[in-house]
């Protein structure tokens, strides 16, 4: 199996990094937002303990919800005050590495050094994508 960890600070790129590569590699896109955070948000108001959610998040029903970017941040750091600082590529992990439905995926939307070590550790591509300002852009920086 073939796997790229995208991370970033918003804005940097991570998705439209992601789906240029997945055009031309043929690798499916999983953006940590819409695959991890919206179905918690969207099933759970009251978190369950970290090992129940991870054994459970394949039976999830998938909810393709629209939230602001403040609010996804806001459901985020729920997240990471309730479970293990590397729990988002622990979960990606759990549905998509496990599953031999996908051969090559690109893990998009990651933040954080835990999760970026977890990813490494299990033998994933960590590629960190950095915003540049507009001097540098433009050669002056």
């Amino acid at each position: 199996m073939d796997r790229i960890a995208l991370f970033g600070e918003p804005g940097t790129g991570k998705t439209t990094t992601a789906e240029r590569i997945a055009k031309i590699a043929n690798f499916k896109v999983v953006e940590a937002s819409t695959a991890i955070i919206f179905p918690i948000a969207s099933n759970f108001k009251k978190l369950p303990s970290e090992s129940f959610l991870l054994n459970r998040l394949h039976t999830l029903p998938p909810k393709n919800i629209k939230i602001s970017r403040e609010e996804a941040m806001n459901i985020f750091s729920r997240l990471k005050r309730a479970y293990s600082s590397d729990f988002i590529a622990k979960a990606l992990h759990e549905l998509y590495v496990k599953s031999p439905k996908y051969e090559s995926v690109i893990f998009s939307g990651l933040r954080g050094l835990d999760n970026a070590k977890y990813c490494s550790l299990h033998n994933d591509l960590v590629v960190y994508l950095k915003k540049r300002g507009f001097e540098t852009e433009r050669g002056f920086g």
